[in-house]
């Protein structure tokens, strides 16, 4: 309740919850406020340890973090996210490592020191973490940098994509301008409570009832997509506005779009959608990510060509948008770690890159990294045979001539031949892509015994995440775990509070 529903640490002393306690369960005495930091102690310990435990059991783990400022104390925290992909059930699985306050000067040195500290705290090696997403400050950039060393850093998407969008709409001034025309009609609503019940007046004539009623959106420029949702809205219910704006009783309301401009407004709400719907993609937490970016970023562009326009504005916003995303997401597909994630993902593998030399750069990676895992499972393989070979041939279990065959044929044409692509590599990317609606992790899971190594060099490629989104959720959370009801929680209650509070629930039945 306190963890879960962010009540405040002092509820169980107030009138009202005594009042619920002594009517449901007369002889309960519940805990005071001293108690409950007690309890949330002991089970931040609990759980803590738990995660500890798991996070030490699990090879490759990626990471995002992000720097926020809690509003009602003025503090800055560090956050930090761990995803890695469970071998044994074939999901994605994620944990938010809770925050930290930030060293004061946030450079990029003082950064990397208070990731290393939490790091270091959770027993998280840094050969095991495979990429850290961050957002493009310059500072959280250069703290990555120097805490992998330049090899383990992946710019947010998500972030990117609203940058694209943002820098193309504010270069088309009069595109700006009809958009600036439309705010102020949502905000003169927003604060007439008079325009308000006309707006509900006119759908209930409409046959809609209360609690079914649309309301005009507000942009809020650190949203993403707000621009969108708030356009889009608005054509939807233009009807109702243009009435409204006219009757006599709003006389200072600011005029209404023009036909000509309604009409800009959709042609810009369907070169938008492609975007918004490209954020909604990447930000999921329960699925691959990394292995989406570089097929958005081709699916964008291609999208975007195929939209038709016709007026002029609309038209300058379509090649300004083409613009951004050649200079803002184009160059996310020369990171090597969502380049090899894509062709490791069978939904996509070369279909979206647009660079034969990317596409030569990755296979000659993974020719590498899929002979060393080669290699490696055969001294394995060696170092657990058994003495006595001719047990082999007298046990009930026949097939072990067959795996042994194998594994030497497999040696015989791969390792000792560098230069080629390895057998399993060349028959993976020779094969069909899956739907794209299938699994990819399902797929390596019951294809691991046809593709050895290649599956171990997926599994940790498709671990890297293309947006930082599991941070940003952490940041929303903190500033409602630290609100005015909580302004005298101390960091490491606040840390205790937002780690327990976004644990999901199966670890509390533990």
């Amino acid at each position: 309740m306190i963890c879960k529903d962010n009540l405040p640490l002092s509820c169980t002393e107030k009138e009202g919850f005594k009042k619920f306690l002594n009517t449901t369960v007369p002889l309960y005495k519940p805990p005071s406020r001293k108690m409950i930091t007690l309890m949330i102690e002991q089970k931040y310990i609990s759980l803590q340890a738990i995660i500890h435990r798991k996070l030490n059991n699990i090879g490759i783990i990626a990471l995002t973090t992000d720097i926020a400022t809690v509003m009602n104390s003025t503090r800055s925290f560090i956050v930090l996210t761990a995803h890695y992909i469970d071998d044994e059930n074939a999901t994605f699985e994620s944990f938010c490592l809770g925050v930290k306050n930030l060293i004061p000067h946030h450079t990029a040195e003082n950064i990397c020191s208070d990731l290393t500290e939490m790091i270091d705290a959770w027993g998280i090696k840094k050969d095991n973490i495979i990429s850290v997403t961050t957002d493009n400050g310059a500072n959280i950039v250069a703290a990555v940098n120097l805490l992998l060393g330049n090899k383990g850093h992946v710019s947010c998407f998500a972030h990117n994509i609203n940058l694209v969008v943002t820098k193309a709409l504010g270069a088309v001034q009069d595109v700006v301008a009809i958009i600036e025309k439309v705010k102020r009609i949502v905000a003169y609503f927003k604060h007439s409570n008079t325009a308000q019940d006309d707006l509900r007046g006119e759908q209930r004539r409409e046959g809609k009832k209360d609690g079914t009623f649309l309301y005009l959106k507000q942009e809020v420029p650190t949203r993403w997509n707000s621009t969108y949702y708030c356009l889009e809205r608005f054509i939807l219910l233009s009807g109702h506005i243009g009435k409204i704006l006219l009757m006599t009783t709003h006389k200072k309301a600011p005029p209404m779009l023009t036909a000509t401009e309604l009409s800009i407004i959709e042609e810009c709400l369907q070169l938008l959608a492609p975007f918004e719907s490209a954020t909604k993609t990447i930000s999921g937490e329960k699925y691959l990510s990394g292995s989406l970016v570089i097929p958005l970023i081709n699916c964008l562009n291609l999208s975007l060509q195929r939209i038709i326009v016709s007026h002029d504005l609309s038209q300058k916003l379509k090649e300004e948008l083409s613009q951004q995303i050649e200079r803002r997401l184009r160059p996310q597909e020369k990171n090597i770690l969502l380049g090899v994630a894509t062709m490791l993902d069978p939904r996509f593998k070369k279909i979206h890159f647009n660079s034969p030399l990317m596409v030569s750069n990755i296979i000659n990676r993974l020719k590498t990294e899929v002979r060393e895992n080669a290699r490696r499972t055969e001294i394995e393989d060696r170092d657990t045979e058994p003495d006595n070979v001719g047990t082999a041939t007298t046990s009930k279990d026949i097939w072990g001539i067959h795996e042994e065959a194998a594994a030497s044929l497999w040696s015989a044409s791969d390792i000792d031949n560098p230069g080629m692509i390895p057998s399993e590599l060349k028959l993976y990317l020779e094969q069909p892509t899956i739907p794209r609606n299938s699994d990819p992790l399902r797929f390596w899971a019951s294809n691991k015994n046809a593709y050895p190594g290649t599956a171990k060099v997926a599994l940790k490629y498709l671990t890297t995440l293309g947006a930082s989104v599991s941070s940003e959720r952490v940041v929303s959370w903190l500033n409602y775990v630290c609100n005015d009801l909580r302004s005298r929680l101390t960091p490491e209650h606040t840390n205790q509070l937002v780690f327990l509070g976004a644990l999901d629930n199966k670890y509390w039945q533990i």
